[in-house]
């Protein structure tokens, strides 16, 4: 079965299927924050996508 998380007109966030969780691209909020804070706000995305999907970053097998 086909889960999606976050749903938008175009596209999920994040879409469920056969144990896998898969994530589109994330980009920050805000772009003028500097590095480390894009990088905080990427990763807390993801956090949240994978909470949401019943996962964590523990569990990732692969990062492109």
């Amino acid at each position: 079965m086909i889960a999606r998380y976050q749903k938008g007109a175009r596209m999920s966030q994040a879409v469920s299927y056969g144990g896998l969780v898969y994530i589109a691209g994330q980009v920050a909020n805000d772009r003028k924050a500097g590095l480390d804070g894009q990088i905080r706000d990427v990763l807390s995305k993801i956090d949240a996508l994978l909470q949401e999907a019943g996962t964590d970053r523990s569990k990732l097998l692969a990062v492109n």
